[in-house]
């Protein structure tokens, strides 16, 4: 199986893919962020509520600077009230990232999921 070197890509080319990749799982909307996205890179509207699907191309370990552009993607996204929001990062969290993302579920209630790695 063909493996994608995710270190090769631009910020817009793994944006690219991702959006390619959702809407052959489902048909999602992809936002031009050029003028800002909302916090709506890709979503997906059906009868019982928006999921928004977020996504960064970071490579490495999610740092201070990354995590603070996640939960301002996440807070940018809550003020359209999804029914679900997904970040979708090529990276397979370590137990401490995990631990992390988990906790920003205290900001709502909705479901949050991480998209890693191993899912792309």
């Amino acid at each position: 199986m063909p493996r994608v070197d995710f270190s090769r890509l631009s910020p817009k080319q793994y944006e690219d893919m991702v959006s390619v990749l959702l809407s052959r799982i489902r048909q999602t909307h992809r936002v031009d962020g050029s003028g800002g996205d909302g916090g709506l890179d890709c979503y997906f509207d059906g009868e019982n509520g928006t999921d928004v699907y977020e996504l960064k191309s970071f490579l490495g370990r999610m740092n201070n600077a990354r995590r603070q552009q996640v939960v301002r993607s996440l807070q940018r996204a809550l003020k359209k009230t999804p029914r679900t929001w997904s970040l979708v990062v090529p990276i397979d969290a370590t137990p401490k990232e995990q631990e992390w993302f988990d906790s920003l579920v205290s900001e709502t209630t909705m479901k949050l999921t991480w998209l890693d790695k191993t899912w792309l």
